[in-house]
């Protein structure tokens, strides 16, 4: 799906996008540009017979966790969840019964 979506999007280069997997990020500066880029996706969507679930879909969000980090105003930073995590991890592996 990855491969197929990023074909389907290198088309709109100019957009601010990412995927992951089965998940795509659209972000926008603007409103009216948001709405433009997300009437583009959705044309490209149906042109190339993708199927999505709308459920899954969210619109207009100003703040989005992704892949353990919060994308807000401009800036990416990780979740403190994951930073919880990453310090439970030891500086050095010696054997493998640490993994």
């Amino acid at each position: 799906f990855q491969n197929i979506m990023n074909n389907v999007l290198i088309i709109i280069q100019n957009f601010l996008y990412i995927i992951y997997l089965d998940d795509v990020l659209i972000f926008s500066t603007l409103v009216d540009k948001h709405v433009k880029h997300l009437n583009t996706f959705k044309n490209l969507i149906k042109q190339n017979r993708i199927v999505i679930s709308t459920k899954k879909m969210k619109f207009a969000w100003t703040k989005v966790q992704f892949l353990g980090h919060e994308i807000f105003q401009g800036k990416i930073a990780p979740i403190k969840r994951s930073i919880k995590l990453s310090i439970k991890f030891l500086d050095e592996i010696i054997d493998k019964n640490q993994l």
